[in-house]
C-alpha cells in the first residue's frame, strides 16, 4: 500500500499552532498542509533524497512555510530525517517549528493568482475572509489592485526572459 506522504503522527501542538485537530490531518497526504508554491520542491527534495541523489535535505534544517486552518501560511524551520524500519518501511520524520518572525509574505503564482500569504498580510487585505468563505477559489491579485496584477505581468515576462534558453546575459 503506497503510503509516500502520509501523515502517520503528529504531536498535540497541531491543535495550538495549526488550529488543527489530529484526527483531521492523521492519513491525509503532508502536501495539503504546504502551500501550493511549495508542494513540487517537497514531493522532489524528499523523493531525491531517499533516493540518495539530488538536493540533499535530509539531516539539514531549512525555512519553509506550513498551512493553518484558516488560510494563512506560518513560516518555520524544517528538519527532515528518514528512519528505516523493518516491517513498516521507510518513514521520513519531518519536525516544523514555528520561527519568531516579524517578516510578512504575499506569495503569487505567474497567472496573478494569490497562492499564499502570513497571517499579518492577510488580515489586513482581507484575505483570510475571503479564504475562509471561498476555501477552493484562487484569489487574483487584482482583488487587490489592478497595479498589482500589471506589476506581477511584468515580474513573470522578465522572469521568463532569464529563464529563455538562448540567454546568454547580455
Amino acid at each position: 500500500e503506497e503510503t509516500f506522504g502520509s501523515i502517520m503522527h503528529c504531536s498535540n501542538s497541531v491543535k495550538s499552532v495549526l488550529d488543527f485537530d489530529a484526527d483531521q490531518i492523521l492519513g491525509t497526504s503532508i502536501l495539503s498542509m504546504i502551500p501550493q508554491a511549495f508542494r513540487n520542491f517537497y514531493t522532489q527534495s524528499i523523493t531525491s533524497s531517499c533516493e540518495g541523489r539530488g538536493n540533499q535535505i535530509l539531516h539539514n534544517q531549512f525555512v519553509s512555510f506550513i498551512s493553518h486552518n484558516s488560510g494563512f501560511m506560518i513560516e518555520t524551520n524544517v528538519c527532515m530525517d528518514i528512519h528505516p524500519y523493518m516491517q513498516q518501511g521507510i518513514y521520513v520524520d519531518i519536525l516544523f517549528r514555528p520561527t519568531n518572525t516579524d517578516l510578512d509574505y504575499l506569495i503569487l503564482s505567474e497567472d496573478g493568482k494569490i497562492t499564499a500569504f502570513t497571517e499579518r498580510v492577510g488580515r489586513q487585505l482581507g484575505l483570510i475572509e475571503f479564504k475562509q468563505l471561498n476555501m477552493k477559489a484562487d484569489i487574483p491579485i487584482k482583488f487587490l489592485c489592478a497595479e498589482l496584477d500589471r506589476v506581477n505581468k511584468a515580474f513573470t515576462m522578465v522572469a521568463s526572459h532569464f529563464n529563455d534558453k538562448n540567454y546568454e546575459g547580455d
